[in-house]
């Protein structure tokens, strides 16, 4: 379903031009978070991890889905995606609200881990690694299920 009216070519330029920045800005970022002697490892991992899907996600909406949102309805049409993957509007947007509810088990295994760091040791919300990747495991395919629902 294509929308009939064309966006502005300055609107586009624009857009395109964000997306190129943003993926090519993103291996500094990454660098530096990995390179920084502030951050313990497995908080870079999570950090360079939530960056990369950002990206993901940016490229996804730019590039694969090109959304036109009619509101107050949710009602969309794809515009001239630059990558024509044959999808329909909606399995683009499942897959759009499936990427972004995923960065929430990323920011929620953030919190955690900082949370982590200063509970004093022998507190009862002090969680060994194990138990917090199995609450991350099981939270995932609620937030994964985000974009299938709508869809259907």
């Amino acid at each position: 379903c294509r929308h009939l009216i064309e966006p502005p070519l300055a609107f586009k330029i624009i857009r395109h031009t964000m997306t190129i920045t943003s993926v090519a800005v993103t291996p500094l970022c990454a660098y530096i978070v990995k390179s920084s002697s502030a951050i313990t490892r497995p908080y870079s991992n999570l950090l360079v991890a939530l960056l990369m899907l950002s990206v993901v996600v940016d490229t996804v909406v730019q590039w694969v889905f090109d959304p036109v949102i009619l509101m107050p309805l949710l009602c969309t049409f794809r515009g001239a995606p630059l990558i024509n993957i044959p999808l329909s509007a909606a399995a683009c947007s499942a897959i759009t609200f499936s990427l972004v509810a995923f960065s929430g088990v990323l920011y929620i295994a953030l919190f955690l881990y900082r949370h982590q760091a200063i509970v004093p040791a022998g507190s009862r919300f002090k969680f060994a690694l194990s138990k917090q990747i199995i609450f991350l495991v099981g939270i995932s395919p609620v937030f994964l299920a985000f974009g299938p629902t709508y869809y259907v």
